[in-house]
């Protein structure tokens, strides 16, 4: 079967998150909904059910990581990088040794016209 240069592509992201050694590490995401009030506009963010993912996780913000589609990427307390396959979300909370951080932005990493994971940028807040 031939390979498109997009697959291999995506092919080899996706076998660089599955090796333990080059994945990082696993962190707990909990998803987060906004509702916002029709009487004064407040927000309420309500938490999900958290579930493990593996990522890429980071305390300093590594260059080559900042290749998303909209530009610059403002830096936070912590960088994430998942799968294409996984979901991550702004205001989502990210635990990862006992500190919660919450995602401020995410951005699409496209190869080539193909996902192939997002980044998100990072937040302590607890």
């Amino acid at each position: 079967m031939t390979l498109f240069i997009k697959d291999q592509i995506k092919n080899a992201v996706d076998e660089w998150f599955t090796a333990t050694n080059k994945a990082g590490t696993t962190v707990t995401r909990t998803p987060v909904t906004k509702t916002i009030s029709g009487d004064y506009g407040s927000e309420t963010l309500t938490d999900g059910t958290p579930a493990s993912i593996d990522c890429y996780f980071s305390q300093k913000f590594p260059k080559p990581f900042f290749i998303s589609e909209e530009g610059e990427v403002e830096s936070g307390d912590a960088f994430i990088l998942v799968k294409s396959t996984q979901a991550l979300n702004k205001n989502d909370k990210i635990t990862y040794d006992s500190r919660v951080y919450r995602v401020k932005d995410t951005y699409r990493v496209v190869v080539n016209g193909t996902l192939c994971g997002i980044q998100g940028n990072l937040f302590l807040i607890d």
